[in-house]
């Protein structure tokens, strides 16, 4: 993953001794993250596997696994690969790609140009949301995938004067402290001192929550959607265009399928549709802050309070984790 910092490694008759920042890399002058500094650690770990391992058929399941040498495994894999070619052609192989997100986008050509296979899977999330990242990117400026950060490559980084920090910054299930790569908690804190609110919302007072928090909403978990659909209630209901304005209703015309009847497609259930849904105009069920604190414990007010404050604050910056979207029904 591109995170864009840099390091210098400091080594004595071969091994790794320590990393240091680099002074000299323009995001992150001269810091490390926790990553960097366990690096000497993980690289010359016990248990780390350093030699291609083999397992006889039998023992499939059982931890009896004995070195090899590259050569061996190579001249196994590319037996097997040609038994399987010939015998049942390449379309029968499929490569499946581990998490390299840079890399998804060439597991296809890989598969294809090594194996003769058009059957690739990438079995990560890289395929929803890094791999159109870098598309495009690719499109826009002509490059991969570049390391945009916080202060937006300013020579002087966040002294400069164009750089403004958005007013809100809602981090929801998300504590890139101890999850994100780079130096995240460095960036939110600039902002944080040049006035950025931050609000996170989640099931733990996490670290990152501890660190740059000034609203810290608690949540059940697996319980967001219900949130979600309680902020949306509030704007529906309390939006006034004219003295009031929550709702950008330009966009939601121009840009969206299925937020009301009218911007369904062709032959839809006109029921079925995210503003009736959210009101509960069909189901009987509107979806109030009352209904969701019901299910997600978080306070009514606080709900009508935080939706009102995102939909009415600009520039406001919205960051999420992974994890809501990996539970059923959010």
């Amino acid at each position: 993953h591109p995170v864009g910092y840099g390091v210098k490694v400091v080594t004595k008759d071969g091994k790794l001794v320590r990393v240091e920042g680099d002074d000299d890399n323009p995001i992150t002058r001269g810091r490390v993250n926790a990553m960097n500094l366990a690096l000497r650690e993980f690289t010359y770990a016990p248990e780390r596997i350093i030699h291609p391992m083999k397992r006889a058929r039998e023992d499939r399941g059982l931890d009896k696994w004995v070195q090899t040498t590259w050569d061996e495994a190579l001249d196994t894999i590319c037996e097997k690969v040609r038994y399987f070619q010939n015998t049942y052609g390449p379309q029968s192989i499929v490569v499946f790609g581990g998490t390299g997100r840079e890399a998804n986008n060439w597991y296809p050509q890989w598969a294809n140009l090594v194996f003769g296979t058009p059957n690739s899977i990438y079995a990560q999330a890289g395929w929803s949301c890094y791999g159109p990242r870098m598309s495009n990117t690719a499109f826009m400026i002509g490059g991969g995938y570049p390391e945009i950060d916080y202060a937006q490559k300013f020579d002087d980084r966040y002294d400069h004067e164009g750089w403004v920090p958005p007013e809100v910054i809602v981090l929801w299930g998300s504590n890139p402290a101890w999850s994100r790569a780079g130096l995240p908690t460095y960036d939110y804190l600039q902002c944080k001192e040049a006035g950025g609110k931050f609000v996170c919302v989640d099931p733990f007072y996490t670290p990152t929550a501890k660190v740059l928090t000034d609203d810290y909403i608690p949540i059940r978990p697996g319980t967001d959607s219900a949130a979600f659909l309680a902020m949306a209630y509030v704007l529906l209901t309390q939006d006034d265009p004219e003295n009031n304005p929550l709702i950008d209703w330009d966009f939601l015309d121009r840009c969206t399928i299925g937020f009301d009847a009218d911007h369904l497609p062709e032959g839809a259930d006109p029921k079925k549709n995210y503003r009736d849904y959210v009101l509960g105009t069909y189901d009987g069920v509107p979806k109030t802050p009352e209904h969701a604190s019901a299910i997600c414990g978080t306070p009514v007010e606080t709900i009508k309070n935080f939706a009102k404050e995102i939909a009415s604050t600009k520039p406001m910056a919205w960051k999420s984790s992974g994890a809501p979207a990996r539970t059923y029904y959010g």
